[in-house]
This record gives C-alpha cells, structure tokens and sequence, in this order.
C-alpha cells in the first residue's frame, strides 16, 4: 500500500516563522526550546530571528552548536547532557541537511538513550518519537528537503560509516519553510543546492511504478528548479520571489523521493543527474517531467535528449 507522510504541518511563505513558532507555545503550550544549529550559521546570526521570536513568545531557550561538518554520533552526544538539564519540550533544528539530521538525532536520543543508532540504520524497529518534546525544523538551504523526509544522516565515528537513518517517526511535528533563513547563500551555494533538489526530484520521477503523488511533487519541483535558478543565483534580497520558489522547491523534491522509494534509502550521492535519467527502467514520467517543464521535443527520445541538455544547462549556470 502507497501512503504519503509528511509533517504535520508545514508553513511555507518568506517571513512565516513568526506565525509557525508562536504556536508552539500559544497552541501546544510548550515552555522549554532547546535550538540546535552549526557553529557557523550561530556566528551569522542566522538563528537569532527564530530564537527571539520564541523568548518573544515566553518560552524559555538554551542553544546547542557546537556540531561539526559531518555530525557523528559522539558529536551530538556531547549536547544530551544540557538537553537532560534543561529538559526541553521543543526541539528546533535551525540549518541544512547535516544540522537537521543532528537535530533528528539529538530528538530521538534524548527520548530513548539507549537506542543502538547503528542497529536502527540496519533496519531494527525504531521507537515512538514525541512523547517527551516536539521538533520543529527550519531549513537554511534549497537542497535536500530534510525537514519534510524521513531521513536522517550521522557518522558512526567508529567506523567512518555514514549511517542513514530511516523511519517516518523521524518527521518534525512541523517544518518552517521561510526564505529568510536563506538569504546568507552564496550564488554558488545556491547552485550547489538547487542541483540537490533537482537530482531528489529526477531520482523520485526515475523510480520504477512511482506513484501519482510522487510525480505531482517530482514535475513540480523540478520546473520550479529550471524556470528560477539562474534568477536566484542573484541572491534573496534581489530575487525573492526565485529564492522562494527554490525554498518549496527542495521541499517538495525532499517529499517526491521518500513518497516514492517508499522507505527505501536516499538517492545516492555518488551518481550524477544524468545518471538517474539514463538508467531509469520507464522513462515515461520522466518524459512528462520534461514535457510540463516544457522541454518537449518531436518523439519521446527528443523529449529526454532535451531534458538532460536542459539539465546541463542549469549545472553550469
């Protein structure tokens, strides 16, 4: 049986967080928010807005960032001790893919300390998430859609592995999807990020029998990608709306592949657009992606010529 899972809710409009964060005290009536964010964003002040909005609200807050490039599983230990002290009720992840992985993490240890993290990457039954604190993730970058998939990625230190979590239970109870978080990107960060969401959204279009919902958010996300990157590349304060776009963008490309690998792992980093394309058994919705991003050419064949062109073409913007 196919089934769709994502938060359970997602705002999504340049400057939401406000409104999103104000709920979790005036709705859910939490009172302890502990943030989670990387050294450099910290710096930045990028998590500044989220964390006065919350103090602003009446909740309490402590901050944990001292996570590493590649978060590993002692890594995020070091911060269990100050979230057992502080005992928060909310968990905010404020970053990209690695930091919002780390805060997956950080939640589900917190909430059972016990687990074994690599026999839960191995297929072992993950436990019942949100009975001691809620998380809410907020997205810096256009990329991989973490804050509204299933997954989440930590190195096991002891082996240099990088485990991949995956499990509907690691969904935030809500995802703030708020272009001003990304307004610190570079034009290459921006590229670099909007080619990770179009290879989520190639990779859920390329899955053999992918279901309805997964092509609606595949072909959405990636026409998205090609009609605004080059625009975005000009950065959030002089294209908005472009960034914007992006911003749903990944999100939905970040949905397309969990609805459609349905609890498969992530698409490997190791292949290329390209590659996707070329080894897809159907490329009937692929052909269709390329046919709505308007790519049409006069057979089928013509049709996918023009999408991997077309995807050239943005990876060397």
């Amino acid at each position: 049986m196919n089934k769709l899972r994502v938060p359970k809710k997602i705002y999504f409009k340049r400057g939401c967080h406000p409104v999103a964060l104000r709920e979790m005290h005036e709705v859910y009536g939490l009172q302890n928010a502990f943030l989670i964010t990387n050294p450099d964003l910290y710096r930045k002040g990028v998590a500044v807005p989220a964390e006065k909005c919350l103090k602003d609200f009446g909740l309490h807050t402590a901050e944990f960032f001292t996570l590493i490039e590649n978060p590993t599983i002692e890594n995020v230990k070091t911060g269990l001790q100050k979230m057992d002290e502080f005992e928060p009720d909310l968990i905010v992840g404020i970053g990209d893919e690695a930091a919002m992985s780390a805060a997956k993490v950080m939640w589900l240890l917190y909430e059972n300390p016990d687990v074994d993290i690599a026999a839960l990457a191995a297929g072992a039954e993950f436990p019942k998430m949100g009975t001691k604190a809620k998380l809410v993730l907020v997205p810096t970058t256009s990329a991989s859609g973490c804050e509204c998939s299933p997954y989440a990625e930590i190195v096991d230190e002891k082996t240099g592995k990088t485990l991949c979590l995956n499990s509907y239970n690691l969904l935030p109870e809500m995802a703030v999807i708020d272009p001003d978080f990304t307004l610190h990107l570079s034009s290459a960060e921006i590229k670099k990020d909007a080619l990770e969401a179009l290879k989520n959204a190639i990779g859920a279009a390329a899955v053999p029998g992918v279901n309805d919902y997964a092509k609606g958010f595949a072909i959405e996300a990636a026409c998205a990608i090609f009609q605004n990157l080059e625009k975005a590349m000009a950065g959030g304060a002089k294209e908005p709306v472009a960034c914007e776009n992006l911003a749903n963008a990944a999100a939905n490309a970040g949905i397309a592949y969990a609805c459609a690998v349905q609890g498969g792992a992530p698409v490997d980093k190791a292949k290329t657009i390209e590659e996707l394309i070329s080894a897809a058994t159907d490329k009937t919705v692929l052909v269709k992606l390329a046919e709505d991003c308007g790519l049409a050419g006069n057979t089928e064949y013509d049709t996918q010529v023009n999408l991997v062109a077309e995807c050239k073409k943005v990876a060397a913007l």
